[in-house]
């Protein structure tokens, strides 16, 4: 089958059976040049995390410590809740003797000096995950990304946080999205619709629609009239893009990311979107943007960025169906998901599309990295397709890559 449906024509199976043993090969060569890049701390991190996933009980365990010991600011409650978490579930098998040690001295001792014991513990968690979690004060924050742009590394800030409490809050962020996009370290800025907007509903699409476009359309416009200056002394316009969270959010991030663009003025606007592709909609909602930007870029319109991604909510997803009691909006299984991920990739990837929707390839599989590079060669598309992944996961891999192409987005 075609990336279209439609059946294939036996040059076109030869063909892609070539492209698929030029991916295996790179993928291979980029996993051994990922290995020999590896550093001492990151084959730690590989080996903590390896554990973790054949003792699936000690991810339960590590989100429950997380979600409940932490939640007050109490030392005395915190420690509480740490050591019942420990007693019931035990100490997770994943951490390293040491921490197995400290963690079990906790259990016995840490109750009777809660203030000492407890901010020891908050610590050592910031440690572990300084990596992946980056500080949001405007110093500490800009030290890392001037050290990043000077590694020729493009950086995509996503500030944590989704839900919402109410309309006030709602706006608070909508002013810190606008800060940001002010901010001379930050190139490129994600936002979720369900963080400048609070009372999103699917039955008052319309009006929910509408709230999105105006607060978008600051947005968009700020991001617009700011500026960025690469390493290399290229000044761009800064990049809003708008991720994607639950599957009942899709068709309203798609219509509103499409109607604020459509908005007068907003033509030239550099804009980008994330599609998961666990997701089976996700499909059609990328021939839908693919068709409306090629109608904008054909009356002198600026080409869109859509991102393409495997998804990270599908345990929310399924936890969510379960409640209500309806069948999950994601695929069931990997092998689903990993074949739309590549058919999202071969017909973006199509040079009368691609121009007018570039392409960002997210992910952490060297096999889809590589498939990515070698299908966008033969193609002739690269310059329209850059490849992004996430700060902090197997930097190994991130340096890897960027031997092989310098248009990265962290």
């Amino acid at each position: 089958m075609t990336e279209s449906g439609g059946p294939q024509d036996p040059g076109d199976h030869a063909a892609e059976s070539n492209l698929i043993g030029e991916a295996i090969q790179l993928a291979r060569r980029l996993q051994e040049r990922a290995n020999a890049l590896q550093t001492p701390q990151e084959k730690r991190q590989q080996a903590e995390f390896d554990r973790m996933i054949q003792h699936p009980a000690d991810k339960a365990t590590l989100l429950q410590l997380t979600d409940q010991a932490f939640r007050s600011s109490a030392s005395r409650r915190a420690a509480d809740q740490l050591t019942h978490v420990l007693d019931v579930q035990g100490v997770p098998r994943f951490f390293s003797p040491l921490d197995r040690t400290l963690l079990r001295g906790f259990q016995s001792f840490g109750g009777y000096l809660p203030g000492v014991a407890v901010p020891l513990v908050k610590e050592k968690m910031h440690q572990e995950t300084a990596n992946v979690v980056l500080p949001a004060e405007s110093e500490l924050l800009a030290k890392h990304l001037e050290a990043r742009r000077l590694e020729g590394v493009r950086m995509n800030v996503n500030f944590l946080g989704e839900a919402l409490l109410g309309e006030r809050e709602a706006e608070r962020r909508l002013e810190g999205y606008l800060e940001a996009l002010q901010n001379p370290a930050i190139e490129v800025v994600s936002v979720k619709i369900s963080t400048v907007y609070s009372q999103i509903s699917a039955i008052a699409r319309e009006q929910t629609i509408a709230q999105l476009c105006d607060r978008l359309e600051l947005l968009f416009r700020a991001a617009a009239k700011a500026r960025f200056e690469r390493a290399d002394g290229t000044v761009v316009p800064k990049l809003l893009y708008l991720d994607m969270e639950e599957y009942r959010d899709l068709w309203i991030t798609v219509e509103a990311f499409v109607r604020t663009l459509d908005r007068p003025g907003l033509e030239g606007a550099k804009a980008g979107i994330a599609l998961q592709a666990y997701i089976p909609d996700s499909f059609a909602a990328q021939r839908r943007l693919s068709d409306w930007a090629m109608r904008r870029v054909a009356t002198g319109g600026a080409p869109v960025l859509v991102r393409i991604v495997k998804g990270a909510n599908m345990e929310m997803e399924r936890v969510e169906a379960s409640l209500h009691g309806r069948p999950s909006a994601t695929f069931q299984n990997k092998r689903e998901t990993d074949a739309n991920y590549k058919r999202m990739l071969r017909y973006a990837l199509d040079p009368a599309r691609v121009r007018a929707v570039n392409i960002g390839v997210a992910s952490h599989n060297v096999f889809e990295l590589a498939y990515a590079l070698v299908l966008s060669g033969s193609r002739g598309v690269r310059e329209y397709v850059h490849f992004e992944m996430l700060e902090g996961m197997v930097n190994h891999q991130r340096r890897a890559l960027f031997e092989e192409t310098d248009d990265l987005l962290l």
